[in-house]
């Protein structure tokens, strides 16, 4: 079964596993002042910055994957029409090597192959964006894929545990039984 999340549930589940896996090391970006930019975190030492998005419309395998290529078109343009803002956020000398699409699921190979189209395009643009950095890949992935530790910890468990709950049982069966 799949849970359905509402896109400010997903980005604040999203960045308390990218500070639990980071901890100071993870630029949280906020989106209340006029959005986010394109961009809901970064890491401060090796490029790699993350979007996330839950699709609402996600009703059929392809209305999801059109939402998601929607949300990598918009906030990628985001990044390459406004490279000053973007330089600002990140810092003069930030390189963006990987920009993670955080979504909740992904279920058609299309989307991937439209994240490396549009690394490309990205890649081959003249002048390209200062923030680019030669390797620049669009990557898709999710939680359970980036963070299975870290939703460990949040859930309570150590990595690699199960947790079973066993109910007790009604108080009438427990006097049945106790009766000599």
């Amino acid at each position: 079964m799949r849970e359905q999340w509402d896109g400010g549930e997903w980005e604040v589940h999203c960045c308390a596993l990218l500070g639990i896996k980071h901890g100071d090391d993870v630029q949280i970006i906020p989106a209340r002042v006029d959005g986010d930019g394109g961009l809901e975190a970064y890491r401060l030492d090796d490029g790699i910055v993350y979007q996330c998005y839950a699709p609402e419309d996600s009703y059929t395998v392809a209305s999801q994957t059109d939402s998601q290529k929607g949300k990598i078109r918009d906030d990628i343009a985001k990044l390459v029409t406004k490279p000053a803002e973007t330089m600002k956020l990140l810092g003069a000398d930030y390189k963006i090597r990987r920009w993670v699409l955080l979504t909740p699921e992904y279920d058609d190979k299309e989307l991937i192959k439209y994240a490396r189209y549009k690394s490309k395009k990205i890649r081959d643009l003249n002048p390209r964006p200062p923030w680019c950095h030669d390797d620049f890949q669009i990557i898709i992935s999710n939680d359970s894929e980036l963070f299975a530790a870290q939703l460990a910890t949040m859930n309570g468990m150590s990595a690699g545990s199960i947790r079973v709950h066993v109910p007790d049982p009604p108080a009438a069966e427990v006097e049945f039984h106790a009766k000599p």
